[in-house]
């Protein structure tokens, strides 16, 4: 049966990567301009404790899944679902997961919705830049988190291995459906799939993690 964690933020925040951050989401072109790492930094405290003192949570919602093998495919014998997987540089999903799959979804829900178009109807544009910027890590931080809690609770001592669908490995977003029924996600759940299989609210990821 599906699990679904609530998870305080400053349980994750931590596991956000500012120099990412600061780069791809915030703009950050120059590692050593001061001033605006300073600028910055202050932008990032800013955020954090305007989220830690929001309703917002991190939601995660996991199972682990008995598994059947067969050349590049993986078969999840209770459910009739099958996924294929490519073969990229010669390493293949299925190849290397055992006979159990843990399947995560995490998402910030809605209440990262409706923060964020408070801000923007406030005209707090900035703010509302830098909370966007700060929401998508987040939701990565939140996977990792979660990650590192099954890692401990499985008892794995096999490298760490986390997969999301549309990278190169598992490239096929509509079996995003197919995890979505296997976690027991519809439509009255905080987080949901659009038409493009893509995940609403974006402050969301999905993942394969092999243990």
């Amino acid at each position: 049966m599906t699990q679904k964690k609530v998870i305080n933020p400053d349980k994750f925040i931590p596991f956000i990567n500012k120099q990412v951050l600061f780069k791809t989401s915030w703009g950050l072109k120059d590692n050593n301009n001061q001033d605006t790492i300073q600028e910055l930094e202050k932008a990032f405290i800013a955020t954090k404790e305007l989220i830690l003192s929001s309703y917002i949570k991190g939601l995660v919602y996991s199972n682990i899944f008995s598994v059947t093998k067969e050349n590049n495919s993986i078969t999840f014998p209770e459910h009739g679902i099958t996924w294929e997987f490519p073969t990229v540089d010669g390493k293949n999903i299925a190849s290397a997961a055992g006979n159990k799959l843990v399947l995560q979804v995490v998402t910030l829900g809605k209440e990262v919705l409706k923060l964020y178009e408070e801000l923007e109807n406030q005209g707090n544009y900035s703010n509302a830049f830098y909370f966007h910027g700060f929401t998508t890590w987040m939701a990565e931080a939140l996977a990792q988190y979660n990650h590192n809690t099954v890692r401990n609770e499985l008892g794995s001592r096999l490298p760490p291995e986390r997969y999301s669908f549309g990278y190169s490995l598992c490239p096929d977003m509509s079996m995003q459906k197919d995890l979505f029924k296997l976690l027991e996600l519809n439509e009255n759940s905080e987080v949901r799939l659009t038409e493009s299989f893509m995940m609403y609210p974006e402050q969301s990821t999905s993942a394969l993690i092999l243990h």
